[in-house]
Formats: C-alpha cells, sequence, structure tokens
C-alpha cells in the first residue's frame, strides 16, 4: 500500500497496450497466486502484471518471501 509505487499507473497502462488480445487482458480477473504472500497477476496470453502487495518500491526487502517466490515462478514459467 505505497501511494509512491504507483502500481494503479502500472495497471491503466497495461490495459492500453495494443495488441490482438487486449480485450481478453482487460477482462482477466486478479489472481492470488501465493496468497499468504500477497503476490497477485491479472493475465492473458503473454502479457502480465504481477503486484506484490504491502512492497512498496523494494519487494526483497519488504516482502523477501513474496519477491522469491515471484523470481522462483518467473524463471519457471509457472507465473
Amino acid at each position: 500500500n505505497d501511494l509512491l509505487c504507483n502500481w494503479t499507473a502500472a495497471l491503466d497502462w497495461s490495459q492500453q497496450i495494443h495488441w490482438d488480445g487486449r480485450a481478453s487482458f482487460q477482462q482477466a480477473q486478479w489472481k492470488k497466486e501465493f496468497p499468504a504472500h500477497g503476490l497477485k497477476t491479472k493475465a492473458y496470453d503473454r502479457v502480465q502484471l504481477t503486484l506484490v502487495e504491502n512492497a512498496g518500491h523494494e519487494v526483497p526487502r519488504n516482502q523477501p518471501v513474496a519477491a522469491h517466490a515471484m523470481m522462483a515462478a518467473f524463471i519457471k514459467s509457472t507465473l
């Protein structure tokens, strides 16, 4: 909940990208990938927005378990 970390602008920007799956991405629901760690994603095809709740600008420092889970899933292509 970092007001200086403008995640709403990232969401707005990600929903304005011009591509064939734009409408589907806009309609996609948020999924809690790792609920215990505050990690959620909104995705369609190859476009994805990932948020880590209560992390601010320093995810590894403020939410180290969520940062690890996010990076591990990214590397394994499961997120």
